[in-house]
Order: C-alpha cells, then sequence, then structure tokens
C-alpha cells in the first residue's frame, strides 16, 4: 500500500494535476494508493502565493475536482468552482482503483470541518498486513 497523506491540494495551483499524478501513481502501483489531501502549512501559503483565509475551500473544492475527475467516465465535463475554473475535465490516466483511490483527508477541531467531512461519506481503513504481502 502507497499512502500519500501529505498533498497540499490548497496551495497547489492545479487540483486536475494533482489528480492526473494521484492515478499515475496508482495505475503504476496497481491499485494500490491511498491518497490524502490537507490543507497546508502557513510556510507553504507564502511559496504559493495563495490567501492563508481561503485554504479550507481551496481544499474542499480540489478533493471535489479529484475525486469527480477520476469517477466521471462518459468523457469531457466542466468545472466551474470559486476558485478552480475547467471548461473541459478529462482525466487521464484513469485511477486503477473503482470509482476512485481511498481518499484521506486532514482534519481539525473546527466542528464544520468535521461535518464536511461526514458528509463526504466514510469507509473503513485499509487492513495492515504486518508480514508485508
Amino acid at each position: 500500500m502507497i499512502c500519500i497523506l501529505g498533498n497540499p491540494i490548497a496551495n497547489r495551483g492545479d487540483p486536475i494535476r494533482i489528480a492526473e499524478e494521484m492515478a499515475m501513481i496508482d495505475c503504476i502501483s496497481r491499485g494500490r494508493l491511498n491518497a490524502g489531501f490537507v490543507r497546508g502549512v502557513p510556510y507553504e501559503v507564502f511559496g504559493a502565493n495563495t490567501n492563508p483565509t481561503t485554504t479550507l475551500e481551496r481544499l474542499w473544492e480540489g478533493v471535489d475536482l479529484c475525486v469527480k475527475a477520476w469517477t466521471t467516465t462518459s468523457g469531457p465535463f466542466n468545472f466551474e468552482g470559486k476558485f478552480t475554473h475547467r471548461r473541459a475535465v478529462n482525466l487521464w490516466p484513469r485511477p486503477f482503483q473503482t470509482p476512485h483511490p481511498p481518499v484521506w483527508v486532514t482534519g481539525s477541531s473546527d466542528i464544520e470541518s468535521v461535518r464536511k467531512a461526514a458528509s463526504k461519506g466514510t469507509s473503513s481503513p485499509p487492513s495492515c498486513n504486518r508480514t508485508g504481502r
């Protein structure tokens, strides 16, 4: 299993690029990816030239766009978010796992963030095989 638990989607410019990178890792690993997204830390905000007050909104919009890109198989789709505007999203490569790799998002003590994470659905964590098989 490959766990990427620190992809700062709120501070990177293009969520589609992130979705493609994660799909490529999922394909190369033959479905062993767990994709994790984080808001990021303050020093990343400066380097990315993003507004620190919008990172939570950017995180959720990016996660929604990645999941939609991974799961849409009927052809290109439009995405009009607050921070990302794309006319024709057509992800390549497609993820190996269907409908998409497991998604992990960092939490906080903010009750709205907890509600948002819970509204996205839950899944049981992957089993750990200590023998490495």
